[in-house]
């Protein structure tokens, strides 16, 4: 069965050079998602998705 997977990392604007990319959670000022902030990106990723298989 043909997929795509994807691996996507973000790294939000500030984020200091020495905070590496698998341990984001070692900088203690990092921005947070609450339930309806992860809720909103998941719903804007879907459209992006959806938009790029037409």
């Amino acid at each position: 069965m043909a997929h795509f997977h994807q691996h996507v990392f973000a790294r939000p604007v500030g984020t200091p050079d020495a905070v590496p990319w698998y341990d984001t959670t070692s900088w203690a000022q990092r921005p947070r998602l609450d339930e309806a902030g992860l809720i909103d990106l998941v719903r804007g990723l879907r459209r992006r998705f959806a938009e790029g298989t037409r």
